[in-house]
C-alpha cells in the first residue's frame, strides 16, 4: 500500500490545541500604537501592520503570502510571561499563550510528521525531536500555511487617531 504524503501546503490538522482567538486579539491590542497595527487571521497568524494604513486587509494578505512558504524558517522565542512568539521575518508572527505551550507541544510530539515539510522529512532521522520551541514554530508554520490558503481575517485592529489639539 502507497504511503500518502501530504505536503505541509495542504494540510489540515484536527488541532484540538486551536488558538485561542480571543486571547491572541488581547494580545495583538496591547501592542497597537498609533504607527502600528494589526490583522489577525483565523488560524492565529498576527501580521504587523504600519498605520496608517489604506488597506489593511490587502497589505497583510500580501504579506502573509510573501512569508508563507512550505519550508518558512522562524524563531521562537519566549517572553517574560513566559509565552511564545514565532516570527516569520518581517512583520508577521504567532503569540502562544503560556498556559498552552504544553499541551501545544505534546499534540506537536504526536503529529511531527505531519508539521514537517517534504524536505525536512526526507532529512529527518527515525526518532528525532525538534527542541520544544521548535516544535511549537512548526505548529505556528502550519497554521500560517493555512491562513495563507484561506485567508480568512478575525480581525482587524487599527490604530486609535491621535486627538487634536485646539
Amino acid at each position: 500500500m502507497a504511503r500518502a504524503v501530504v505536503s505541509p501546503a495542504t494540510l489540515i490538522l484536527p488541532d484540538p490545541t486551536e488558538p485561542d482567538l480571543g486571547k491572541v486579539i488581547s494580545f495583538c491590542a496591547l501592542h497597537t500604537t498609533q504607527g502600528r497595527g494589526f490583522v489577525v487571521f483565523k488560524n492565529g497568524t498576527c501580521v504587523i501592520l504600519q498605520e496608517p494604513s489604506h488597506d489593511p486587509v490587502a497589505a497583510a494578505r500580501r504579506m502573509l503570502k510573501e512569508t508563507a512558504l512550505p519550508e518558512a524558517r522562524f524563531m521562537s522565542e519566549r517572553t517574560a510571561e513566559g509565552d511564545l512568539v514565532v516570527t516569520f521575518g518581517g512583520p508577521v508572527f504567532h503569540w502562544i499563550p503560556a498556559d498552552q505551550l504544553a499541551e501545544q507541544t505534546v499534540w506537536a510530539q504526536e503529529n511531527l510528521d505531519k508539521l514537517l515539510s517534504e524536505e525536512e522529512r526526507k532529512v529527518a532521522k527515525e526518532g528525532w525531536l525538534p527542541p520544544p520551541d521548535a516544535l511549537l514554530g512548526l505548529v505556528a508554520r502550519s497554521r500560517l500555511l493555512e491562513d495563507s490558503r484561506k485567508r480568512v481575517i478575525a480581525k482587524v485592529i487599527r490604530a486609535q487617531p491621535m486627538p487634536v489639539a485646539r
